[in-house]
C-alpha cells in the first residue's frame, strides 16, 4: 500500500483548490515536493458530494504519520488514508 494525508473535505472542487493554495502559503515547508489530489465523493443523498483534499502518495505509513503530525503541530488538521488510485 501507499498512503495519502487528507487535509480537508470541501463542498466544491474550487474550494478544495483554494484550500490547497492556503495550505501552500501557510506551510510551504510541509507541502514542497507533495502532490495535491482532489477526490470527489458522494456521501449520501442528504449530504451530497464533497471534495477530499489530499496530498501524497507516500510509500511508508510511518512517513505519512510523521508528516501528518507536523501538519497538526502547525495547526492544520489531517489524517492518514490509504491511497485510492483514481485509474
Amino acid at each position: 500500500y501507499s498512503y495519502q494525508i487528507q487535509l480537508g473535505a470541501l463542498p466544491s472542487r474550487e474550494s478544495a483548490r483554494r484550500e490547497w493554495v492556503r495550505i501552500e502559503r501557510r506551510h510551504p515547508d510541509l507541502v514542497q515536493n507533495q502532490n495535491q489530489t482532489i477526490v470527489p465523493v458522494v456521501l449520501n443523498a442528504e449530504m451530497g458530494k464533497v471534495f477530499r483534499l489530499r496530498t501524497g502518495p507516500i510509500n511508508k505509513i510511518k512517513t505519512a504519520r510523521s508528516l501528518c503530525r507536523k501538519f497538526k503541530s502547525a495547526g492544520q488538521d489531517c489524517f492518514v488514508v490509504k491511497f485510492e488510485n483514481p485509474s
